[in-house]
C-alpha cells in the first residue's frame, strides 16, 4: 500500500520505494514519504518500572547497587563537599599535632557551622530521612537525580 502510494506520487512507477531511493542516492528512510509511514507504525514503549527493586525516584540504582561509591560521580555534593572540609581538617590537625580531643572539639564547632550553613546544592528538597542533610533526593550517600533515569521495565528488572 505504502509502496503504490509512493509511485503514484512520485512517479517511480513500477519501481519499488527502496530501487527508487537507490537511483536517487537517498536512504531508504530518507524518502519524503517516511514521516507518513511512520505514522502508520506501533509505537512500542517499555512497561514503567516502578515496580522494580532498582527503581528510586524515576532514577535507576542497580549500578550503585552492584558497586556501591564506585561512581563518585552519583555522591552526594553536599556531603562530598563535608569530607573534603574534614579532610582538610585532618591535615591541619596532623600538621599541628593536635590530641584527638582538641580535635574533636575543633571539628565539632566546624561542622555546626557547616551543618548550619546553606547546602549549596540546587537539586535540594527539604523531608528526607537523613536528619543532618535532610533531603528527599538523598539515599545512603548518593544523590538519586544523580542516577540514571529509568527506562521502565529493563533486562535487569528485580521484583520487590
Amino acid at each position: 500500500m505504502a509502496e503504490a502510494a509512493f509511485a503514484d506520487c512520485c512517479g517511480a512507477g513500477e519501481v519499488g520505494m527502496k530501487e527508487h531511493c537507490a537511483k536517487e542516492g537517498k536512504r531508504v528512510n530518507s524518502f519524503p514519504h517516511a514521516k507518513r509511514m511512520d505514522r502508520n507504525r506501533a509505537i512500542i514503549s517499555r512497561m514503567p518500572g516502578r515496580e522494580c527493586a532498582y527503581y528510586a525516584q524515576g532514577h535507576c540504582i542497580y549500578e550503585e547497587r552492584l558497586n556501591p561509591g564506585f561512581q563518585t560521580g552519583f555522591r552526594c555534593v553536599v556531603l562530598t563537599r563535608w569530607e573534603d572540609e574534614y579532610d582538610q581538617f585532618l591535615d591541619q590537625a596532623e600538621v599541628f599535632q593536635l590530641d584527638d580531643e582538641t580535635a574533636g572539639r575543633i571539628w565539632d564547632k566546624r561542622f555546626r557551622k557547616l551543618a548550619e550553613g546553606p547546602l549549596q546544592c540546587q537539586e535540594f528538597t527539604s523531608g528526607g530521612d537523613v536528619a543532618v542533610v535532610n533531603c528527599i533526593h538523598l539515599l545512603d550517600d548518593v544523590c538519586v537525580l544523580r542516577l540514571p533515569a529509568c527506562q521502565g521495565m529493563c533486562r535487569r528488572f528485580k521484583s520487590r
